[in-house]
């Protein structure tokens, strides 16, 4: 399936062309809270457009993962992921604080003593497992072997003006 991007700049839609037939989607229905990257909204539109028994299977997935994460984490990180959908874990050799947020691409973040994002990591998984799954992996990868994570992380800096 090849993607394309009409009318980007203005917000009113995006089309997807396939070998049968274009389908285009308001922007809105894609982007309901927040503009995300092609990426994301390729891995949202995979599983959105799924059979009624796939997209069944996909949500128990999801449910059973959603409740392994919350089992993993202490009662802090559990309210915050409540309230925030992220999680400050701490390096295991560092100990600097990461943040875990909840997207496919591009959701962990090394926060500085201030709270502010200073680096961005990308490291993800198949879009096929539930994003909870990932965020697992992270965690622990991060908790567990940190040298590793950043290993094998893409890592891109924050640059905030001064």
């Amino acid at each position: 399936m090849a993607l394309s991007f009409m009318h980007y700049f203005n917000n009113s839609s995006v089309t997807i062309t396939n070998s049968t037939m274009p389908v285009t989607t308001p922007i809105t229905t894609i982007w309901p809270l927040q503009l995300i990257g092609p990426t994301q909204w390729y891995y949202n539109f995979q599983r959105t457009n799924t059979s009624q028994f796939d997209q069944r299977k996909q949500n128990e997935a999801d449910n059973r993962a959603e409740a392994l994460l919350r089992e993993l984490l202490d009662d802090q990180q559990l309210e915050q992921w409540k309230i925030h959908r992220c999680v400050d874990v701490y390096g295991q050799k560092t100990h600097q604080l990461y943040r875990l947020t909840k997207a496919r691409i591009g959701n962990v973040f090394h926060v500085d003593e201030t709270d502010r994002r200073v680096a961005e990591y990308c490291i993800h998984y198949p879009s096929s497992i539930p994003i909870e799954d990932q965020i697992i992996a992270q965690k622990l990868m991060i908790e567990t072997d940190e040298d590793a994570f950043l290993q094998i992380a893409n890592m891109a800096p924050i640059l905030i003006e001064q």
